[in-house]
This record gives structure tokens, sequence and C-alpha cells, in this order.
């Protein structure tokens, strides 16, 4: 007699989050044994990013660094070759921090370049009356 160890459907899955600053860990927490985990986005199966990794088994899902694109719900789904099961949504939201710095230049590093031109223009400018001046004599006619 042949006895399977998929006599059952698993049990539905849930999956806690936790974060750690720019990083998220998703969890499949499952009691059933000999199953097998895959990971949904928005209802369809995850396609891993460089940022993504999942643990030996598929158990664990680390996004790291975590964007605005990892937006959305994800699901774990646990199955064997009788059936499957899927745990709830999890929604996951991404605020952005404003007050993080952005990799761009600063609103000081700005205004710096801006005060830099503007006194080079008006250098330039001052340069060109002098050597107008000089060449047309304009100067002498004033006295």
């Amino acid at each position: 007699m042949y006895t399977s160890q998929w006599e059952s459907p698993p049990s539905k899955p849930a999956v806690p989050q936790s974060q750690h600053k720019d990083t998220v860990v998703l969890t499949c927490l499952t009691d059933d044994t000999g199953i097998f985990i895959r990971w949904l986005f928005k209802s369809q199966s995850l396609l891993l990013t460089d940022r993504m990794k999942l643990s030996q088994g598929n158990s664990i899902l680390t996004i790291d660094p975590v964007r605005r694109e990892d937006a959305g719900d994800f699901q774990c789904e646990v199955f064997n070759p009788i059936s499957s099961s899927k745990s709830d949504p999890l929604r996951l939201d991404i605020q952005y921090d404003s007050t993080r710095q952005s990799p761009g230049l600063s609103d000081k590093a700005i205004a710096g370049i801006v005060i830099g031109v503007l006194a080079a223009v008006a250098l330039i400018a001052a340069l060109v009356y002098f050597l107008y001046v000089r060449k047309t004599g304009a100067a002498s006619d004033l006295t």
C-alpha cells in the first residue's frame, strides 16, 4: 500500500512583516511539512530583482533596499502535489521620507553655484565695459 505525505491540503500560511530602515523581511509561516513555497506580488508570480533574496526553501523574502516600486500586495502560496493554499495579501506601503538627503545637490550647494555664476557674469560685464571704454576713449569725452 502506498501512502503519500500529502494526504490533506496545506493549511493557510501567514505572512508577518518586519522592517529595518530600508530593508523589509517577509516570512511565510506554515505548520505543514513537505510543501513548496512561492511568492506572489499583485497576484502574479514574483519576479525577483537583484534587491530581493529568498532563503533556502523560499520561506523568507528579503527586499534590500526597498523602493517605491515594491509597494503592493504580497502573498505566499504553499503547495504540494495535491493542492495549494495562499496567505491573505499583505499590503506593503512605501512612505517617502522627505527629510532624507537626496542623492542630488543640496539646496545650499545650488544656491552657491547660482551666486558664483552671477558673480562671474558681473565680472565679465565689468571687464567688457572697461575694455570698451579704453578702446573707444569714451572716458576722455566725459571730462
